[in-house]
């Protein structure tokens, strides 16, 4: 069983990206972010793009799909460092084409899940059932 680095209920897009991390990894196909398929570890200031099946594989300039991604990105996905806005964005375009290709294009609902989490989380929090009790 893979360690979660999320609680729940979610609470945030970074969770979202462990969940799926971490799911990935449940179904077997965990992701190799700190070394590209030739071993050698991870430029923080380099290009990639990820090879489904492989891993990542270091480019000479930025590349244009879905599955190009900064070496800085799969440094923060290895340490679980969703702060970097452009990381936000590259791993949730990495997640999404990842779980596309492993799940045969089913819809998963982690995005319906998550909103439904939020709600549920802000309306709990929100209400003092104490308080709100009759009296």
């Amino acid at each position: 069983m893979v360690k979660p680095c999320y609680a729940f209920p979610w609470r945030s897009e970074s969770d979202l990206r462990c969940f799926e991390r971490s799911f990935l990894q449940e179904l077997g196909y965990g992701l190799t972010p700190e070394n590209d398929v030739d071993g050698v570890p991870i430029d923080i200031a380099g290009h990639y793009v990820y090879r489904i099946e492989n891993g990542p594989v270091k480019l000479q300039r930025p590349g244009s799909s879905a599955l190009s991604i900064s070496g800085k990105t799969l440094i923060d996905l290895s340490r679980e460092d969703f702060t970097d806005p452009r990381t936000q964005i590259e791993a949730k375009q990495l997640m999404r084409a990842l779980i596309s290709h492993y799940t045969g294009d089913k819809n998963l609902e982690t995005r319906r899940i998550f909103r439904s989490c939020r709600s549920y989380d802000l309306m709990f929090f929100t209400s003092n059932p104490v308080r709100d009790l009759p009296k």
